[in-house]
């Protein structure tokens, strides 16, 4: 029998009936053709009086289509076949399979999108995967296994609505806002099969989405759904968190971030999708049946070391700081010397050298306390479109053969009590030059100490003379106590400030983008313990003396003890 396309998850105006977008910052659904506004609780009332009758119609032929159920003691799946079809061994887990009753007919599916792809033509394509990728171990395993591959309609449900979601990047107090909206996101609706996997064959043609119809489905097994609507939602969640974390990332300038998302007023829609799969042994193989896309699990999970740039630069810059700032009696200390040192033991020298690596101990321990997180990963193919003419098939791939489900998430702010779009920013010209000038002033106080001592003689000889004679090496003894110090407050304070106030700027209309003033940010319920590290100095400074009075008195005194002893010493002849 013909089918014709359909689309019960479209959303349609309720004034004129054209198709509706959603505007993600108003939150509801915006029509292009007359401007009327169309509330989620409007969308999901139509979709649910569609289900209502569809489910009607799926009972009436489930009567009319006899169907062998089978279910798997080991891993709990239920799978249906066509009535004179006979299993004896589970797909998934490779248990024995036994014969059932199916009484929860509230499980069947109300669309799905044909195999397009023949059990033929999936094993060739896995065939060509394992040749291009010889080399790697996984395709070794999968040589002996390509008959393996089995035609399943799996069980998803269908997701449409808004998402939002909360970001932290770890070690930092600001949290932020984004969301994003789900345009057909498939959620896979089984607890025996690997979600990361199912995954990535994704994304579908949801061009060629159809009725359920058993006819459409003789010949495949067909999975039920085993995950409730609670799991299912956990999951929607998950899902996206994993495709906009790279967005997030990317943003965020860091893997090491938190998403706590939520979502309220789904559409959701119970779909069945074609998959060649082989999920029993250490390799999970995944081919998409409509587009041919192939997903095949890793055999170890992947370690990012990305986290290991930005300290070993700081250990580089402590280095470099401690080679120019530093003057011997051998004169300034060069590359070649500091390496020489490390032989001679050069008590002077190489305890500059000790102060560089006491900043990287501090660098590496501060920054990769959140880091060397293990991740599972898989091999894709590139996204693809299969187009069948007759026995021929033909793929095309590439990023832009099919539109994404998840838009890019937007990052939200209250700019001028108004919730809007914004891009977020955490370096300038002007931040970076102040952090430097800080630095140096910190590092070289006891010399600018001298030339304040000195000051009216160079105003009265109007000349840098008076500054001359002194040892100004020695300045050396301070900055064993103020290159590490400088290094915390960095990683402690200064880092943790950098993103927690970033700078924004607001994505208007028309594509341009326009810097905001602090003053125009509401920033009072962005935090999630108080005030940052730098405004909160005072405060903890006041804790700590009221906590450890002497041991407060004794930091203090030495620190001047430390200032002024190198001051004097600069300035002794």
């Amino acid at each position: 029998m013909p089918h014709e396309h359909f689309n019960p998850m479209a959303i349609h105006c309720r004034s004129c009936g054209a198709p509706a977008n959603f505007d993600i910052i108003a939150q509801n659904y915006h029509c292009a053709n007359c401007g009327a506004q169309t509330e989620v609780a409007t969308s999901l009332e139509q979709l649910n009086t569609w289900r209502t009758q569809k489910q009607e119609s799926n009972h009436r032929e489930w009567r009319q289509h006899p169907q062998a159920v089978y279910h798997c003691p080991g891993c709990g799946a239920t799978v249906t076949v066509d009535e004179n079809e006979a299993l004896t061994q589970c797909v998934f887990c490779g248990s024995s399979i036994v014969r059932s009753e199916f009484n929860d007919q509230a499980l069947l599916p109300e669309a799905l999108i044909p195999f397009k792809l023949t059990l033929d033509e999936a094993k060739q394509r896995l065939r060509e995967w394992i040749g291009q990728n010889a080399s790697k171990p996984e395709a070794k395993s999968l040589q002996s296994r390509v008959d393996d591959l089995k035609g399943y309609y799996l069980p998803y449900q269908l997701v449409k609505g808004p998402i939002v979601c909360n970001v932290q990047r770890l070690a930092t107090s600001r949290y932020y806002v984004c969301r994003t909206y789900l345009n057909g996101t498939a959620v896979n609706a089984s607890k025996q099969l690997d979600n990361l996997v199912l995954n990535g064959m994704e994304p579908f043609d949801w061009s060629e989405l159809f009725e359920f119809d058993f006819n459409l489905v003789a010949g495949h097994g067909v999975k039920m759904q085993d995950l409730d609507q609670e799991a299912i939602t956990t999951r929607t969640i998950e899902e996206v968190e994993d495709d906009i974390r790279p967005v997030i990332e990317k943003a965020m300038q860091t893997q090491e971030v938190e998403c706590h998302s939520a979502a309220e007023d789904l559409l959701t829609l119970p779909v069945m999708l074609p998959a060649y799969i082989i999920f029993t042994g250490d390799v999970k193989v995944a081919i998409n049946g409509q587009t041919g896309r192939i997903a095949v699990s890793c055999l170890k999970p992947y370690v990012s070391k990305r986290w290991l740039i930005e300290p070993t630069i700081i250990t580089i810059l402590g280095f470099i700081a401690s080679c120019v700032m530093l003057h011997t009696d051998e004169g300034p200390l060069t590359f070649a010397k500091a390496l020489r040192s490390i032989f001679l033991l050069k008590t002077q020298i190489s305890g500059v050298l000790m102060l560089a690596f006491i900043v990287g101990i501090i660098a590496f321990c501060a920054i990769g306390q959140h880091a060397n997180k293990k991740r599972f990963t898989l091999f894709q193919t590139k996204k693809s479109r299969a187009d069948r003419d007759g026995e021929n098939i033909t793929y095309h791939e590439g990023d832009d053969v099919l539109p994404n489900s998840a838009p890019a998430p937007v990052f939200m702010e209250v700019v001028n009590n108004l919730l809007s779009p914004v891009a977020v920013h955490f370096y300038s010209i002007g931040r970076i030059c102040k952090w430097i000038a800080a630095a140096i002033i910190f590092n070289l106080l006891p010399i600018l100490l001298v030339v304040l001592c000195k000051l009216p003689e160079i105003l009265s000889a109007k000349s840098f003379a008076p500054l001359t004679g002194y040892h100004y090496s020695y300045n050396g003894i301070w900055l064993v106590l103020s290159i590490p110090v400088t290094f915390i407050i960095y990683l402690a304070a200064l880092r943790r400030d950098i993103y927690d106030f970033p700078f924004f700027s607001l994505l208007q209309p028309d594509g341009t983008m326009r810097r905001l003033h602090k003053s125009e940010i509401n920033d009072q319920i962005r935090f999630v313990d108080g005030l940052s590290p730098i405004k909160a100095l005072p405060k903890n400074l006041k804790l700590l003396a009221a906590k450890n009075k002497s041991g407060f008195i004794f930091l203090v005194l030495f620190t001047l003890f430390m200032l002024f002893g190198t001051m004097l010493t600069i300035m002794s002849k």
